[in-house]
């Protein structure tokens, strides 16, 4: 069996053709795949602000109707003290109207 001598420079210069090859294969890949990454972010990142936001509105929704609920309970109370008032605002009239009819 005879060894045939390889010079090592046409190799090394395939290999490194090889690498450059690949490596701007990799370059083009990524400046297409840049664009679609930062549109997926960019999706993640609106998302989470609303959740954010529906979180919050939730929180002021339930903060608004346990206020009503409890301004409804105190509105209550002053309807039925006004209710009172006009109950006897109107039997005074209605006895003020007795006495100017009493006097004609």
């Amino acid at each position: 069996m005879q060894v045939v001598p390889v010079e090592a420079a046409p190799l090394i210069g395939h290999v490194l053709v090889r690498g450059l090859i690949g490596a701007a294969v990799a370059g083009v890949s990524a400046l297409i795949v840049y664009p679609f990454r930062w549109l997926v972010n960019s999706f993640k990142d609106v998302t989470t602000q609303l959740s954010g936001i529906q979180t919050e509105l939730v929180h002021q929704r339930s903060n608004c109707l346990s206020t009503l609920q409890d301004q409804g309970t105190r509105q209550i109370e002053l309807l039925e003290k006004t209710v009172g008032t006009l109950e006897a605002m109107h039997l005074d009239q209605r006895e003020t109207l007795a006495i100017i009819r009493d006097r004609k």
